[in-house]
């Protein structure tokens, strides 16, 4: 019997994640307990340092608009705007997840983040593939989509982004 997990091959079984109708103290602890689990292995680290080499030559005199797409409950934003405070930049954050629910529970979070917005939104519909970022963060996010979404996402997103992308996520 083996202990180790083939990981030569994506898998597109559904996480608990992918269910937009989860809600209440079950979706809350969730992403409570994915957050304290970012924190302890570092993962909102990796994001932050990312996006601080992104931001390495950038000025601080304009307001630079940052979209993390999947956003959850917003605990990166509320990183990411800790960050920008102590730096002096002038960050533009904005949250998406397709989950209202969640996005209730990050605007709930987040009420001492005034440089923070939350909203519901599709990121394959026309409206979200015509607007533009400065950066887009997409923290253990992407590995939810089939290679073919995927790589239509990557590419308008590219097309879409004027300073970087920062990509933190895992492989299943």
């Amino acid at each position: 019997m083996s202990f180790f997990i083939n990981t030569k091959f994506r898998t597109d079984k559904e996480e608990l994640m992918d269910d937009f109708s989860i809600g209440g103290d079950l979706l809350r602890d969730t992403l409570n307990t994915l957050e304290n689990i970012n924190r302890w292995l570092g993962g909102n680290k990796v994001t932050l340092n990312g996006l601080k080499i992104l931001l390495k030559n950038h000025t601080k005199e304009y307001k630079i608009t940052i979209i993390d797409i999947g956003c959850g409950h917003g605990d990166i934003l509320r990183d990411v705007a800790n960050f920008g405070r102590k730096a002096q930049f002038h960050f533009q954050l904005i949250g998406v997840d397709a989950n209202p629910e969640a996005i209730k529970y990050a605007q709930e979070l987040s009420i001492d983040f005034p440089e923070i917005s939350f909203r519901t939104e599709d990121i394959f519909s026309e409206n979200f593939k015509n607007q533009h970022f400065d950066i887009v963060l997409a923290t253990l996010f992407l590995h939810h989509f089939k290679e073919d979404l995927l790589i239509s996402f990557l590419k308008n997103t590219l097309q879409n982004t004027k300073i970087g992308i920062v990509v933190n996520d895992l492989h299943r």
